[in-house]
């Protein structure tokens, strides 16, 4: 939801759910008078989005020392998960993608991993932006 419309509400969709059931479960709860067009701009949204806004990310870093910048130390591989939000850009923790060497992105619905590049990382808060360039990703 949109903050001007609920702003308690955060969040489209529930894995597995399309925005119907935020529809039923607010219609359950008493004293909620929802406006005629409140669900209008979500479903909009979700379905301009890669179906179920769930991203998988499957990253190889490896960690360099700032003392010594040449040395770099043994790659690993870890996978996290992120969300697609506004602008054609994927949200993930930050300690996910932090000293990434390959970000890779997986939609729930097909098999292909598509190269993410890291748009910008705050450590403070433990999110990062990821990009897809590949338009196959947003079809």
């Amino acid at each position: 939801f949109t903050p001007d419309i609920f702003p308690g509400v955060v969040g489209v969709e529930r894995a597995g759910h399309g925005p119907g059931w935020i529809r039923q479960w607010l219609m359950a709860v008493e004293d909620v008078e929802l406006p005629p067009n409140a669900f209008a701009r979500t479903e909009k949204l979700s379905s301009s989005l890669p179906s179920q806004s769930v991203v998988k990310f499957f990253v190889t870093k490896a960690a360099r020392s700032y003392l010594m910048p040449w040395v770099v130390h043994r790659e690993t591989n870890v996978t996290g998960t992120g969300f697609v939000i506004e602008g054609r850009l994927l949200m993930t923790n930050a300690h996910v993608i932090e000293d990434a060497m390959v970000v890779e992105v997986k939609k729930h619905d097909l098999p292909k991993k598509f190269r993410g590049r890291v748009v910008c990382i705050g450590h403070d808060v433990d999110l990062a932006l990821v990009r897809v360039d590949d338009e196959r990703f947003w079809c």
